[in-house]
């Protein structure tokens, strides 16, 4: 098994971990995190991507979008990650209920292209929403 994921295992309650493995599409989320893991940044890009392509409306899909942001940042391309942008910009107006989430996203993806005032509009445009797991990492 994969160091990393071992570590993650052993920080965490069996109860956890299958609940956790349980969420719904959660195998593809797992997929595409293992390619990550392993240096395989192109093949993170292409999963995820085809991933949410299929089914935007996936279980897992802001842990996919998180992902596919880190990937791209990783690889150094700033114009997909400006294409991203807009995506999310379009995404989060087609889901009121979900916009603080759309909206840390895209903080997240103005922090990685090195625009932390626009990241901190994001933020303030999130009501601090504390509860809301992407809002506490912008």
């Amino acid at each position: 098994m994969n160091p990393l994921v071992q570590s993650f295992l052993d920080r965490f309650t069996d109860s956890t971990i299958k609940s956790i493995r349980a969420s719904e599409g959660f195998s593809d989320y797992q997929t595409c995190l293992l390619s990550f893991w392993n240096g395989q940044l192109e093949k993170t890009v292409e999963q995820t991507s085809s991933i949410l392509s299929a089914n935007p409306d996936h279980g897992m899909r802001f842990s996919l979008y998180r992902l596919w942001i880190e990937a791209l940042s990783s690889r150094g391309e700033k114009l997909s990650l400006h294409a991203l942008h807009e995506h999310l910009l379009l995404r989060g107006q087609a889901t009121p209920e979900d916009r603080p989430t759309w909206m840390a996203l895209r903080g997240i993806i103005h922090m990685e292209l090195d625009r932390p005032n626009a990241a901190g509009l994001m933020l303030r445009a999130t009501g601090h929403d504390t509860s809301n797991p992407w809002v506490m990492e912008l």
